[in-house]
């Protein structure tokens, strides 16, 4: 009892442990990894033990436990023998399948707080890896497009190992090794978990976000998926999309300026009509003209676009329009002229 508590050692801790010494070194233990079976004389020896035990004034629980507890050499020596020969994975073993369910409860609490002991610091650990972050400031398509499952189950092999096996388990998934082809429930389920714990351990939401956005998911679908942790918020879609286009932009004026390698310039006029059932003062039919341009990088020019004078001298022709921009021109003032008079 004093060991126990945690009191100094007194002449009946000694006793204790020079009892628990004596059963160590009478009790017929095998370091096999399969242990013999139980005869009569061990069964005669192990009822003669739990006696003395029982005399002692000592439960067989309290026994274990001041075995497990003692500072004396002899005893820790005996007990890291239990450790090495992996008895205590054994013991839990032999006691699963003995178990009775008015005691399950008690084993199950014990054994989630053991494994979330180990596995809460890998999770706090993966949840703070650059790799599994996803950067808004520099969101470019190359990432996008090498973004792999497979590589977000790879880091968490390496940083959450514990958490992964469970996660692995719990969705029934066999595979041998993370190196086989993705299940893709693993790693979706560990990024959700990683974003609870860390916002910015976003990799696989902010994928998600701009993947859902591309396909036209609506604003309040996108915000329902963000708080079942799935994706990124429509905020953080726009601000996204923000960052890529202005990385493009400046990307494309790099190369106009430098001119480094040689690109052509593919671009055309967009018209859109807008137009109004009701109409009054300030809400008429409008018309909208716009331009796009598309900067396609080449290794080489066409021989057609080939200019040893980069100045292109005007010419009359060059102001006229020709019989079918004046046919087309008459066709397009038609066309609008019949619209007004219909309506």
């Amino acid at each position: 009892p004093a060991l126990l508590s945690g009191a100094a050692p007194s002449t009946s801790t000694n006793t204790l442990n020079v009892f628990i010494s004596h059963v160590w070194n009478t009790m017929p233990l095998s370091r096999k990894p399969k242990t013999r079976p139980i005869s009569r004389d061990q069964d005669k020896n192990l009822i003669a033990i739990l006696d003395y035990i029982k005399d002692c004034k000592l439960s067989f629980g309290s026994f274990v436990m001041a075995c497990l507890n003692s500072e004396d050499i002899q005893v820790r020596g005996k007990v890291a023998y239990f450790y090495s020969d992996k008895y205590p994975a054994r013991c839990l073993d032999l006691w699963r399948a003995t178990i009775k369910e008015a005691h399950s409860g008690l084993l199950l609490t014990s054994a989630v707080n053991f494994v979330l002991k180990y596995a809460q610091p890998e999770i706090e650990r993966a949840s703070h890896c650059t790799n599994l972050k996803f950067p808004s400031s520099s969101v470019s398509a190359d990432a996008l497009g090498q973004f792999d499952l497979q590589d977000v189950e790879l880091e968490l092999a390496d940083l959450a190992p514990t958490s992964l096996a469970l996660i692995r388990s719990l969705v029934n998934d066999k595979r041998p090794s993370p190196f086989e082809p993705v299940t893709p429930a693993v790693p979706v389920i560990a990024s959700i978990v990683l974003k609870s714990w860390n916002k910015r351990a976003n990799l696989l939401q902010g994928v998600f976000g701009l993947y859902f956005y591309g396909q036209g998911a609506s604003r309040s679908l996108i915000n329902v998926l963000q708080k079942a942790g799935v994706c990124n918020g429509f905020d953080w879609i726009m601000e996204s999309l923000d960052h890529m286009s202005e990385a493009h932009l400046a990307k494309v004026q790099a190369i106009v300026k430098e001119k480094k390698q040689p690109f052509m310039v593919v671009y055309d006029n967009i018209n859109m009509a807008f137009r109004r059932y009701n109409q009054w003062t300030t809400n008429q039919d409008s018309f909208e003209n716009g331009a796009t341009a598309t900067v396609i990088l080449t290794s080489e020019m066409p021989a057609v676009e080939r200019m040893q004078d980069p100045v292109r001298h005007l010419r009359a022709c060059d102001l006229c329009p020709t019989k079918a921009q004046s046919e087309h021109l008459k066709d397009f003032y038609h066309y609008h002229l019949t619209e007004v008079l219909q309506r």
